[in-house]
Parts: structure tokens; sequence; C-alpha cells
């Protein structure tokens, strides 16, 4: 409902053409609409019911749109060289206000109608009541609109690092790496899910289901189970843990804007520690921390800086998951404070490039 409603185009009414190829429906079943001049009564009786039907929703709809209103109802349309159609909303308002005794006005092409005189001004000078005041506009209106609080600028760890990413080893050249690292990825994302005594037979029958070799794929779940019962990461990969966690934080040391959006592939947290475990799939792994590519130390020094402010007074411990082995690699604290400082040094005050 609104208290006004106005319908623009009334004067004409739904396409009630039925020789355009749709079948029509009868309770006989299905006739084709043949041209009227060679269609056989049966067809034109159901092309006369297929456009009654039209007509009847076209009715419904308007007493729909009739129903609406609160206050004012404003019926609109305009005259082509066809006229308005004696079946359209405009023509049955307007046979429905004579109908009732409303008033009508003509005014040039306009048609009004006149109803609760309490509603409407009266036509003639003499029954033209005195013009009320005109109402004082509210102080709303005046008032000017507030400004938007400025939009945060988001830290991307591409932009903060300066760089795009390295670009992953093909799967075409190398198909037994790729699909290695794939597999391992699978393993530990669902088995910290499963109960430790069941990991390593569920690991295996999940590796031979991939006609993985058994020699190949033994060794390929005793990496992964290292990985994952490291003791430096071991509770990022508990049942505790949780996986694939999307980190929101406010960077004010990058700026009173500055913004990191992230997810987070494990996350670990207890009353005096939180855990951030990234992997990283068909990338070669670097012999140290030191080699690691400026574009992950960048994230992940980005997710510890979140961390940091949504986890106050909580050490924060990040490590890199290098699918090719498997290795754990974890990322000194030495290393992620130069790279934030690196990170400051990219970013202008205001968290844009420099």
């Amino acid at each position: 409902e609104a208290d006004i409603v106005i319908l623009p185009d009334t004067t004409r009414v739904p396409d009630l053409n039925t020789n355009r190829g749709g079948l029509l429906y009868t309770d006989d079943g299905p006739l084709y609409p043949i041209a009227n001049p060679e269609a056989p009564p049966a067809v034109l009786a159901a092309k006369q019911r297929a456009k009654e039907r039209l007509l009847e929703e076209h009715r419904r709809l308007f007493y729909v749109a009739l129903t609406r209103a609160r206050d004012r109802l404003i019926i609109c349309g305009f005259e082509n060289r066809k006229s308005v159609s004696p079946d359209s909303w405009y023509a049955l308002a307007e046979r429905a206000a004579k109908e009732i005794g409303a008033e009508i006005i003509r005014d040039g092409e306009s048609l009004h109608v006149v109803g609760d005189p309490a509603d409407h001004p009266a036509t003639s000078p003499t029954k033209r009541k005195p013009k009320a005041p005109a109402p004082q506009p509210e102080l709303w209106l005046a008032t000017p609109a507030p400004q938007d609080a400025p939009r945060p600028h988001l830290i991307r760890p591409f932009d903060a690092a300066g760089m795009d990413e390295p670009p992953p080893v093909s799967p075409f050249a190398e198909n037994t790496r790729f699909r290695r690292g794939l597999l391992v990825h699978a393993l530990l994302a669902k088995l910290p899910d499963v109960p430790r005594d069941s990991r390593r037979a569920i690991a295996l029958q999940f590796i031979r289901m991939q006609n993985v070799e058994p020699g190949e794929a033994a060794a390929l779940v005793e990496q992964t189970l290292a990985v994952i019962d490291d003791p430096q990461f071991a509770a990022a990969f508990s049942p505790s843990s949780r996986a694939e966690v999307a980190i929101t934080a406010e960077l004010p040391a990058l700026g009173p804007l500055a913004r990191v959006n992230g997810r987070i592939d494990r996350l670990a947290v207890s009353d005096d520690e939180v855990l951030i475990v990234d992997f990283k799939t068909n990338r070669p792994p670097p012999a140290c921390e030191e080699d690691v590519s400026v574009l992950y130390r960048t994230q992940m020094a980005l997710y510890r800086a979140a961390a940091e402010r949504i986890f106050p007074g909580r050490r924060i411990v990040c490590g890199l998951v290098w699918t090719e082995g498997p290795t754990l690699m974890r990322l000194s604290n030495a290393l992620l404070d130069a790279e934030m400082v690196r990170i400051a040094a990219r970013l202008d005050p205001t968290g844009g490039r420099s």
C-alpha cells in the first residue's frame, strides 16, 4: 500500500493476438491457432476463450492496483490514433466513475474525477473553499544531509607487497606434482575432522582411491601426517581448530582508514596463543624463510597484524604449508616485523600506494 498510487499507462490492453504459434489448450486437447479465415469453429472458440482469460487477468490486476492506494489514486494515459481501448484500465475507471455519480471535470485533454468534496476543491468559483495557508516545510528539508563516513581503504597483499602473485607450477608441465599437491591439500583440509586414531587408515584409503601406487600413497600419507602432528602447529589441525576462516580488522598503523580482509586456511585460538596456517599449493617450497616470496610474507604479516587487533594480548604464530612435499615452515616474528616495516614504507599515511 501507499498513500498515493499512480498508474501511468492505462489506455491500452494486453496483446490479444492468438496467431503467434503458441498452442491453445482446451478441455479437448491442444489446438493450433490457425488464422481466422481458415480456422474451424473449435479453434475460433478456443481463441475467444483465450482472449477472455487475458482480459480477466487484465481486470484482476486492475483490481489489485485500485486497492493499493490509501488516499489518492491517479490514473493516467495517452490517446493514440486508435483512441482509448474500451477494455483498458482508463476506460473501466471512467465508466465506473460515471456509474457512481462522481463529478467529472475535463480540463483540456485531462480528466479529473472528483469524489468527496472534503478532499477535492469545487470547480466553480462560488463553491471554491478558501485556500489554506501553505504548510511550513519541515525542518529536515532545509537541513543539509550529513556527510557519509569515509570508506575504509582495503589493504590487499598484492598492493602492500607492490607485486603480482608469482606464477604457479603449470599442471600441464608437471602433472604428477600438480596432482600430488591437490591430494595433500585435500588431506590437510579433511583429516583434522577425523579422529586421530583413524586418520592414517582413512588417508590411505582416500589416496589409494585416487589410483596412487601403494608405496607412493604410504609415503604421501606419512609426510602429511608429519605436518599435521608437528608439535609447533598440532593445535592448528586439531578438532577444535577451524578451516577457511574469514578475518577482517582495522590497521591504523598503516593509515587511519586501513583495513585488511583475508581468509585463513587453518586457525586455532587458545587462551594465550593464536595459530595461523596458510596452504601454498603447487608452489616450489623455499629452502628457508628468507626465500619466501615477498607476497606471502606480506600476506602473513597482514594476517598477524589483524589477529593482534582481534586477539589482543595473545601470542600470534604464523606458518606456511607447502603441499609439494609437504613441508611446514614457521615464520619468525623478526621476519614478519621487518615485513610490516616494509609494508608501511610502501604505503602512504592514507593507505594508498606511494
